[in-house]
């Protein structure tokens, strides 16, 4: 209470957010104190319990001048006071249910709304929720959602979400990340907030072209809409349906003007990318760029396996593989190929893939052509390391960490990437 009431004294706001969501509940399940509580007052679960809680906030709220606002899976198997506002998060779904039980809504679903999301494939940022850009973001309509008017009479708004674990892995000294993500989608956003009626792709991106101006007036490190690359008969196409300027490199050297079609039996060697003002494209590729091969590999390290997530994953290449401890000094892990592997590209990484978390904080990678002899290549950088056209066929990996601990309590490891 004495929390509660400190925060509503500092600030104005009608509402404080409460959270409620992605409980475990299964702690209160173990907890004696909890499950006699539950017991006395005839809780069937820890929904009631969840329940039981938020009420007794909801009071203290209420008390000091406030309302609640709480994330959608606190209204799940129970009724909080329907001047509780809803933030609806999880999906389209989650937003139905709120506005139809009677709950003030705020419609934010992550597969539209949550700009930490990658913007294709091969971007960064999470994917969770959905992998999706500003055309995504614009086609949100309440009435194909399946909201009923007196449904949408209970929406407050829209909302756009980025969470900061994202941005403080790329730069946060700079907004260029932030500014990448979040613009123009957060123009979408905008429009669909503040307008009516029907509403047409083609249009807005017409008008939201005029706004790059205002965007680069201001700083605004916005994206671009990815250049369309083509490889069709020993020949080589890019282009864009904006002003932008396309530039291309060839094998990571300096960027070049595009001019025109390139002849070359290299497709896989060149990526394109176009600029504006402040904002840029994503690079994009021939679909020659992007192929992979999925060589026979053995993974072993120093840290044991979590039975959770195994090796076997990462070997398949059908998802993430955990060790059964954190990183020290001298910890390894090791690929070893069945077959000594040519390639024109193979990185390894340990940690997510869409944030440098569960990582070897700081370490170096080795390569040997034999499996036996190791020669050091590489620092690894957020801990992974890609290296390019290796001069003999590979034939084993191992990344070494030079840490002590990695703040986690264990350590992921990805499946080799080889091009």
């Amino acid at each position: 209470a004495d929390i509660l009431g400190e925060l509503a004294a500092l600030f104005p706001s009608e509402y404080l957010h409460i959270g409620g969501d992605e409980v475990d509940m299964s702690q209160w399940e173990k907890c004696p104190n909890c499950r006699a509580l539950m017991a006395r007052e005839g809780m069937a679960d820890g929904h009631a319990l969840e329940q039981y809680f938020l009420g007794r906030l909801t009071r203290i709220l209420e008390a000091n001048g406030k309302r609640p606002a709480v994330w959608n899976e606190a209204i799940e198997g129970g009724e909080l006071a329907r001047s509780t506002r809803v933030h609806g998060w999880e999906s389209v779904k989650a937003c139905l249910d709120a506005t139809a039980a009677g709950y003030r809504t705020v419609v934010m679903p992550g597969q539209y709304f949550y700009f930490d999301m990658r913007q294709s494939p091969h971007e960064d940022g999470h994917d969770w929720a959905a992998i999706f850009d500003v055309r995504k973001t614009y086609s949100f309509d309440f009435a194909r959602c399946g909201f009923t008017p007196a449904q949408e009479a209970n929406v407050l708004g829209v909302e756009g979400a980025f969470f900061s674990e994202l941005y403080v892995s790329h730069n946060p000294e700079t907004p260029d990340y932030l500014d990448y993500m979040t613009f123009p989608r957060a123009c979408a956003l905008a429009e669909l907030g503040w307008s009516e009626g029907v509403r047409e792709w083609t249009e807005f991106y017409r008008r939201l072209r005029s706004h790059y101006d205002r965007m680069g007036a201001q700083g605004i490190r916005f994206r671009l809409m990815p250049p369309r690359v083509s490889y069709k008969g020993g020949v080589l196409t890019a282009a864009v349906d904006d002003d932008s300027q396309l530039t291309f490199t060839v094998d990571g050297a300096q960027p070049q003007p595009y001019t025109g079609p390139i002849r070359t039996e290299r497709p896989e060697l060149y990526l394109f990318r176009s600029s504006y003002r402040s904002g840029r494209s994503p690079e994009v590729g021939a679909p020659a760029y992007y192929r992979t091969l999925k060589p026979a590999v053995k993974i072993t390290t120093s840290m044991g396996e979590s039975k959770q997530f195994p090796y076997a994953r990462a070997e398949e290449y059908r998802g993430i593989a955990r060790t059964a401890r954190t990183c020290r000094k001298g910890d390894w892990i090791r690929y070893d190929f069945a077959e000594p592997l040519a390639c024109r590209e193979l990185a390894v990484r340990t940690g997510n893939l869409q944030l440098p978390r569960f990582i070897f904080t700081t370490g170096y990678v080795e390569s040997s052509t034999d499996g036996e002899t190791f020669e050091r290549v590489g620092e690894l950088e957020k801990g992974g390391l890609t290296i390019r056209r290796p001069s003999k066929p590979i034939r084993a990996i191992r990344v070494v960490s030079t840490c002590e601990g990695n703040g986690c309590p264990f350590v992921t490891v990805q499946s080799p990437v080889v091009k």
